[in-house]
């Protein structure tokens, strides 16, 4: 990993910082919405879940959805037109919703469906936990199953400030993780080979995000680190294929070694001014990375950050920064 990319270097003269790849406008319908009631014909149920029907839709503000319907659970795109909004499966079905202030109302056949915007956070007991000395709630091992994860704000009356090593692990069952606002530190490990996760909003107060954190996340396609996060540890998103960019705020001051290795749908990275370090390895193995943007802050490129990606690779860096002279093998 010692030796430079064949790499094709366009040079930017203006050393303004670069916009963040692919970044949307936060839509308001973004959360979690329940059913709360359906009608069938002349007959009306007030408490679907009493009658076994559960619905959630969580709605998360990248256009990605994640449908529970009972215990099944589908993965969907959905896009907002005045009044309406349109639901898309990834086997092709499709569903529109109508929005009505504070519901949402879906029809199909004799069925209405109508949904109120909750948050379902899971129960206390899913959790167990132990007293940070400097306050506040560390999480130390979840023990449900849900599809939908919403940590709480609290537990045993504190703020959560740190999920554990290996504290959700492995869950296979886990689809969408919505993390509570007063977390600082996502710990080693803590959210590893849950295969099946393709959503996790982390909160904007996060400063860490620890080592193989979320190593082996396959399915992990929708991604925003907060602009508080100082430390990306080594290996933390190894392993996330469907990831298909990624923008590394300028709060980082290093990314970590293997930090995205063999994120195989990787397509962009954005790398923000104050990021200086990229460790060896850091995006190695991303076969479609095409697109790279390095800020002048850069002044540490340890081995070679990039081995394995595409052949026609283009880095992006301001004229006579340190990343310029490192793709001509100016640097030591």
């Amino acid at each position: 990993m010692k030796g430079l990319l064949s790499i094709l270097l366009a040079l930017i003269l203006a050393c303004a910082a670069l916009p963040a790849l692919g970044a949307e406008e936060e839509e308001d319908i973004a959360g979690t919405w329940r059913m709360t009631k359906f009608t069938v014909g002349e007959h009306t149920y007030t408490d679907p879940e009493a009658v076994g029907s559960r619905k959630i839709i969580v709605f998360s503000e990248d256009g990605s959805a994640v449908v529970t319907i009972n215990r099944a659970t589908y993965n969907a795109r959905w896009q907002r037109a005045g009044d309406t909004i349109d639901l898309v499966y990834e086997d092709g079905d499709r569903a529109a919703l109508a929005v009505e202030e504070d519901r949402l109302i879906y029809a199909t056949g004799e069925q209405v469906q109508y949904f109120s915007r909750q948050l379902i956070y899971a129960p206390e007991t899913d959790f167990t936990h132990r007293p940070l000395a400097e306050g506040g709630a560390r999480i130390i091992r979840y023990l449900g199953d849900d599809s939908v994860l919403n940590i709480p704000e609290t537990l045993g009356g504190a703020p959560v400030r740190a999920i554990a090593v290996s504290a959700v692990a492995g869950k296979g069952s886990l689809v969408s993780a919505v993390l509570p606002a007063g977390l600082t530190h996502i710990e080693e490990w803590a959210f590893a080979n849950c295969k099946s996760l393709a959503s996790v909003k982390l909160p904007d107060g996060l400063q860490v995000i620890g080592s193989n954190a979320f190593y082996q996340c396959k399915s992990l396609s929708r991604l925003r680190i907060p602009a508080k996060v100082t430390d990306i540890g080594p290996q933390a998103f190894m392993g996330c294929a469907a990831l298909t960019e990624v923008t590394v705020p300028g709060s980082v001051k290093t990314v970590g070694m293997l930090a995205f290795a063999d994120c195989e749908g990787l397509r962009s990275v954005a790398v923000e001014e104050g990021v200086e370090i990229l460790a060896d390895g850091a995006f190695s193995g991303c076969a479609q990375l095409t697109a790279v943007t390095l800020p002048a802050s850069i002044r540490e490129i340890h081995g070679n950050p990039f081995s394995g990606c595409a052949a026609d690779l283009v880095i992006s860096a301001p004229a006579g920064s340190y990343a310029v002279r490192w793709c001509r093998g100016e640097t030591k």
